[in-house]
Order: structure tokens, then C-alpha cells, then sequence
């Protein structure tokens, strides 16, 4: 019988006699007909489309943290509004103001010393926090890994920094006056829009971490590709030593292998999932590296070495994110071998 979703992407499948996914163009195959999907579609264009999409939604969700962060940050933090008779409002930085029908408006900064204190730390990590937001998205334009960094600090730093703010009042004014604060002073969104901005970077740290795992094999790997190509031509066309020329090619038959052997783990990670893992055979991968190993020079040996018991540990892992963090090793070092050979011929 024909899955009800699709193994690939989880769409929903409306029909059992389904024979291509309408979502991911995943070939859906009876399992009495083969054990493991066909690919219609290139993979590399799938997963460089849902990077497209974590990346572009965790930075408007960084974006819309900062943003509502700032403005809750300039507006009352605690209000009462007793209809035009009395109205208090301070901010969460410590200034206040207070109106009072017949009397006139006062304003003022906290002045207990600790209160103050506690307002200024408070202060101090919000900004810091909706500032390290904005920054995410910088880091997300340039296409920098860190941005889940980033997010994360913020979803940390603004829940942290308003509960402090919160407790402390009411904790001091509980041991010193014997009374509640924030009965009195309600919280308001100067308060509230630093959780709201902390629980709108808590997605985009997900999303910017998905886009972090998967930016560097994707994009290594097609520069390496045309770095490849181009060294290609230039060592058939440059007039070297046939010695020299022979080990040259040697070694970018090493690289070229390695590179497919990259590519072949890539393709199968998008499928490796809790519920498909099963189906999904690294072996092919392997021999790519054991064909490496074999063709390897002395300087290139450890290195395939190394990289063969990192495509066993993803054979025995068989876990998304480790085989991803396996792959910007193996990749970091092609990156090496191919550098190699352009110090040779420059």
C-alpha cells in the first residue's frame, strides 16, 4: 500500500495510486516495486529552496524581533490609567510620570538606588539583546553561519533581562515594604514586547540553524566543483614534466572522487529521517572514498583515510546533523587538497 505522506517532504498524499509527489517531485514507488524512492527532481535545487526559505523567514523574524523590541523598549513598561483623574507610566530605564487631576503632572527618575540599579542592568541587556537581533539579520544578508547564534543570544538575553526586571521589583518591595508592585504598577507591553520579541527570535533561531547546516556543504561543494574544472583545464593545457603532469591528474582524480562521494552523501542526507532512515544506503558513498584512498597520494592519504571513518560514522549514525557537521569536515578538507595543488602551480 502506498504511504498517506510523502517520505521526503511529509506532504500529505491524496491518492494511493499517487506516482509523484506534487510538493518535492519525489517519485513515489509501491514498496512491493522497490524499497527505496526515486528522485525525479534534483536534490541540490530542493534543498537549496528550503534553505531559501528557512533563511528569508528567520531573517524577517529577526528583523520583527528587533524592531518590536526597540519600540516596546521606549514605551511604559508599567502603566495605570484611572480614566483623566490619575495615570502613571514608567518606563522600564526608570523614568517616570505621574498625572493627577487638580495636581499636575510629575516627572521623575526612580529614586531608590537598588530599584534604579535593577532598572539600568535591565535596560542595558534588552538593548543589547534586540541589538544582537538586528545584527542576526546582517549576518543572514552576508550569509554568514552564526546567525542562530545570534538568535538564540537574543531569545536568551531578552526572556532573562524582563524576568529579572519583574522579579526584582516584586521581590524587593515584598522584603522592604511588605506590599506587591506590579499590583499596583501593572506590566505593559514595554514589558510584555520584549517576550513577544523573544518569542518571535525563538522560531528564527530553529530556522537559521537549519540554514547553518546545510549553507556549507551546498556552497563548498559547488565552488569546489568549478575550482576543480578550472584546474582541470589549466593542468591539461599548462606545459609541465609528464612526471609532474601524471601526478597532477592522479591527484584530481583523488579530488573528483571525492567530490562525487560529497555529492552522493548530500542527495541521500535530505532523506535521512527517523521515520525513512532505513531505505537510505551510504554505501556507494563509501566507495568513492575507498576509490580515493586507493588512487591517494603520500600527502593525500591521511586525509582520505580520515574522511572514510567519517562516512562510517554517518553510516552509523545515520543522523541528519551529525552526517552534517561529517560533511563540512570532509569538505573543509577538499578544500585543502585542491589547495595544495594551486600553491604547486603558482
Amino acid at each position: 500500500m502506498c504511504p498517506n505522506y510523502c517520505p521526503e517532504c511529509g506532504n500529505p498524499l491524496d491518492s494511493e495510486d499517487i506516482k509523484i509527489c506534487p510538493n518535492c517531485k519525489l517519485a513515489i514507488i509501491k514498496p512491493e516495486l522497490s524499497s527505496q524512492p526515486e528522485r525525479i527532481s534534483q536534490p541540490k535545487v530542493n534543498i537549496k529552496a528550503k534553505k531559501r526559505v528557512w533563511k528569508n523567514s528567520s531573517m524577517l523574524m529577526l528583523l520583527l524581533s528587533s524592531v518590536i523590541g526597540f519600540i516596546a523598549f521606549f514605551t511604559p513598561s508599567a502603566s495605570f490609567h484611572l480614566l483623566n483623574l490619575y495615570s502613571w507610566d514608567m518606563w522600564m530605564y526608570g523614568y517616570n510620570i505621574i498625572f493627577e487631576s487638580g495636581v499636575g503632572t510629575h516627572v521623575f527618575w526612580i529614586g531608590n538606588s537598588e530599584l534604579l540599579t535593577f532598572s539600568i542592568f535591565s535596560s542595558i541587556f534588552v538593548l543589547l539583546g534586540n541589538t544582537i537581533a538586528f545584527f542576526g539579520v546582517i549576518s543572514l544578508l552576508r550569509k554568514k553561519d552564526y546567525a542562530h547564534i545570534l538568535a538564540g543570544t537574543t531569545t536568551v538575553m531578552l526572556t532573562g533581562s524582563s524576568l529579572f526586571y519583574l522579579i526584582s521589583f516584586e521581590v524587593y518591595f515584598w522584603i522592604f515594604m511588605g506590599d506587591t508592585f506590579w499590583g499596583v504598577l501593572p506590566p505593559s507591553f514595554g514589558f510584555y514586547g520584549q517576550l513577544i520579541a523573544a518569542a518571535i527570535s525563538l522560531p528564527a533561531f530553529f530556522l537559521s540553524r537549519k540554514t547553518s547546516q546545510y549553507s556549507e556543504p551546498l556552497e563548498k561543494e559547488e565552488h569546489q566543483e568549478k575550482v576543480y574544472n578550472m584546474l582541470k583545464r589549466i593542468i591539461e593545457n599548462k606545459i609541465l614534466p609528464e612526471t609532474i603532469k601524471t601526478r597532477l591528474k592522479k591527484e584530481m582524480e583523488v579530488i573528483s572522487l571525492r567530490l562525487k562521494g560529497v555529492a552522493d552523501i548530500k542527495e541521500k542526507i535530505v532523506s535521512l529521517t527517523p521515520e525513512y532512515q532505513g531505505g537510505i544506503d551510504f554505501n556507494e558513498s563509501l566507495n568513492y572514498f575507498r576509490q580515493a584512498l586507493e588512487l591517494s597520494s603520500v600527502s593525500q592519504e591521511n586525509i582520505s583515510k580520515v574522511d572514510i571513518q567519517l562516512v562510517e560514522q554517518i553510516i552509523i549514525d545515520k543522523d541528519k546533523n551529525k552526517a552534517l557537521r561529517y560533511l563540512k569536515e570532509i569538505s573543509s578538507h577538499t578544500t585543502e587538497l585542491i589547495g595544495e595543488i594551486f600553491k604547486y602551480l603558482n
